[in-house]
């Protein structure tokens, strides 16, 4: 399904965005696509990466942490 081959690419770009520059946006981002395409459990990781990052960063994190709660069904 090309619909899924594009999520995929996305996703790889995603992370690819999220390892050259360390991003709590970027991480964020390539959490919702793992999420999209059913890999729930590297999505939380992902979202606690973003969620730590945006701590440390002194940046507001409520996107983050909603999106983390709909990660692990909450």
């Amino acid at each position: 399904c090309r619909r899924s081959e594009t999520a995929r690419k996305a996703t790889e770009w995603a992370q690819r965005a999220s390892e050259l520059r360390k991003s709590p946006d970027y991480l964020d981002t390539w959490a919702e696509l793992l999420y999209k395409t059913g890999k729930k459990q590297e999505a939380v990781k992902a979202g606690e990466m973003a969620l730590e990052l945006a701590k440390k960063e002194k940046v507001a994190t409520d996107r983050i942490e909603s999106n983390l709660k709909k990660y692990r069904g909450q």
